[in-house]
């Protein structure tokens, strides 16, 4: 469905009403995100360096990023060029060892815009994932930020140029490369601090350093990363916009022995030449095993750290599903920029396992678009009694609950609080058009007209249908402005005039409350205010909290039905069903 609909079923109940069953929210997948920044640090040293870059860095052209005069030139190498045999790099035999030759055509090179040579550059911009040679005429610094690479290693049989995704402390060449078939008896050169290619004796205790470029081979071809395997939409980054609650995370264990994964959260460098950011994106995880198998409670925490056990490789509990939430309640919508409608929060998930592997990928979310239908239940359990508490109006617990339905809806300027709303489809202009009904659209003739030309919104089994979402809790004819916004504050009053025929002090079969006489029939004035939690209730376990779900304490003072006015208390839970932002919307 279109206008930002988001499917709901129904189910109906005694006497023919519709209430809301359960709601299944239609979310955009997790797109690649934009700004989630990290900060890759490479000391460069006189002559020949070999580097591995984690991230797709910012600025991404080569005359951008090697500003420094210090750095001479830099190579890249085009495995997709190569066309037969394997470069001559490692080659003692090379005059300059580490230093490819000019002409070949499978590597692309770049030098200062100053050098006469210049005009040859070839290597234009700088991508992540990706070793690279640099030569510089005295020790420098590169402190580049970037987006954590996304991209998977492209082995090719015989050499190939890469580095490896590893930790502070790196990790053994062996362990590392055990899961891959390609490597099982791979060898490896490293640069030494004089430039010179080196052959590794022995793989098993000789450690992969991070932010390195080697040459290592491979038995064939190969997308092989590292010891465990991420799913590639949450390597691209996890954008959670303003409507997605959660994401799968999932990970595999690609090492023939059980491993443990740490999953953390890490906060995102501020941008580069941007405005800063809004702030961390707060992030939970659900954990299903918590209690015993009989009693299991699911609970979400949040993403400060988190092991997750996984088998050796081949067996059944070798790959784990995580997911991961983001935590909207209390997200101030604070915007980042003068273009900017919302705040955007952002950050980094690291993944990690003791081998030594290490990865991180982006996440970015906004505060929840609170614009839509909103449906929910009060749930009275507190009333005041004047005979038991002294005269203090203080609510009293209730020997059971009493409730009944609210109907909410924010057009993203006013919240309004409603007493019947339809889902109907205006094929006129889209046939994918949606729009709210409520009764006003009776009021003048040029609405009947426009409701005629409606049709039933969606199906229920073979049959068309338009939900119709009702509440006989209140009684008046328009729709009741109220004060704050969805997720603060919100209040209203509403008063049932003596003359309404729902007043409750009419009774047409009783002579002292028909009416004909003056104090017979009162006004009742209701004065409500709804408080939201920014803690989802202990029996809650969605994802949505915050963002597609709130709940919160409603209290309310009645006035008219006693000479001392009543207070009632109990709580709310509202759900939004859609996100269509406005009532009784014509077609533009």
């Amino acid at each position: 469905m279109s206008s930002g609909l988001l499917s709901f079923r129904v189910k109906r109940l005694s006497k023919g009403c519709l209430l809301l069953g359960g709601l299944a929210l239609a979310v955009m997948g997790p797109n690649r995100a934009e700004a989630q920044w990290r900060q890759q640090v490479i000391h460069l040293q006189e002559g020949w360096n070999s580097i591995f870059l984690e991230i797709d860095p910012s600025p991404e052209r080569a005359d951008d990023l090697f500003t420094h005069p210090a750095i001479r030139s830099v190579w890249g190498f085009s495995a997709d060029s190569l066309t037969a045999g394997v470069p001559n790099c490692p080659n003692p035999s090379n005059p300059e060892p580490g230093c490819p030759l000019p002409d070949e055509h499978h590597w692309q090179t770049w030098v200062q815009p100053g050098d006469p040579a210049s005009f040859l550059n070839s290597l234009r911009v700088i991508r992540g994932g990706r070793a690279y040679l640099i030569r510089c005429d005295s020790p420098t610094t590169l402190n580049l930020v970037g987006i954590p690479s996304a991209g998977k290693t492209e082995w090719r049989a015989g050499l190939n140029f890469v580095g490896f995704h590893v930790g502070y402390d790196g990790a053994k060449f062996t362990s590392y490369l055990q899961a891959s078939p390609v490597h099982q008896n791979s060898v490896a050169y490293h640069q030494d601090s004089q430039g010179q290619w080196n052959l590794l004796p022995n793989l098993a205790n000789a450690r992969v350093a991070p932010g390195t470029g080697y040459w290592a081979t491979a038995s064939g071809t190969s997308d092989y990363s590292g010891p465990v395997e991420i799913d590639d939409s949450t390597l691209r980054g996890v954008d959670y916009g303003r409507l997605m609650t959660d994401h799968a995370l999932r990970i595999k264990n690609l090492n023939p022995q059980a491993a443990e994964v740490n999953i953390r959260y890490v906060p995102s460098e501020p941008p580069p030449g941007g405005p800063n950011l809004a702030g961390d994106l707060p992030l939970s995880w659900l954990d299903y095993g918590a209690g015993d198998n009989v009693n299991s409670v699911y609970q979400w925490h949040p993403l400060d750290a988190v092991t997750v056990p996984l088998a050796a490789a081949g067996e059944v509990d070798a790959s784990h599903t995580l997911r991961m939430a983001v935590v909207r309640a209390g997200l101030p919508n604070a915007l980042v920029g003068p273009d900017s409608t919302g705040s955007q929060y952002q950050g980094l998930v690291q993944v990690t396992t003791p081998v030594g592997y290490r990865r991180y990928f982006p996440v970015s979310g906004q505060r929840g678009a609170a614009s839509g239908l909103w449906v929910g239940d009060v749930a009275v359990n507190e009333v005041s009694y004047v005979l038991a508490d002294g005269g203090t109006g203080l609510p009293r617990p209730t020997a059971q609950e009493f409730s009944f339905r609210i109907i909410l809806h924010d057009s993203g300027a006013v919240v309004k609080l409603l007493t019947e709303v339809t889902l109907m489809a205006d094929p006129a202009p889209d046939p994918d058009r949606h729009v709210l009904i409520t009764p006003d659209i009776r009021d003048t003739t040029e609405g009947q007209n426009y409701f005629a030309t409606l049709v039933p919104a969606t199906l229920q089994g073979d049959q068309l249908f338009s939900p119709r979402i009702s509440t006989a809790a209140f009684s008046f004819d328009d729709d009741l402005v109220l004060t704050g916004n969805i997720g603060s504050p919100l209040s209203g009053i509403t008063t049932i005039a003596s003359t309404d025929r729902l007043n409750p002090f009419r009774h047409k079969y009783h002579p002292d409350h028909d009416g004909d006489n003056v104090g017979e029939v009162f006004d009742v004035t209701r004065d409500f205010v709804m408080t939201f939690s920014l803690t989802a209730p202990p029996d809650f376990v969605g994802s949505g909290y915050g963002s597609t779900v709130w709940a919160g304490i409603w209290d309310e003072t009645l006035t008219g039905l006693h000479a001392d006015a009543i207070h009632v208390r109990g709580t709310f839970r509202i759900y939004q069903i859609s996100t269509i932002a406005l009532l009784n919307e014509t077609p533009p």
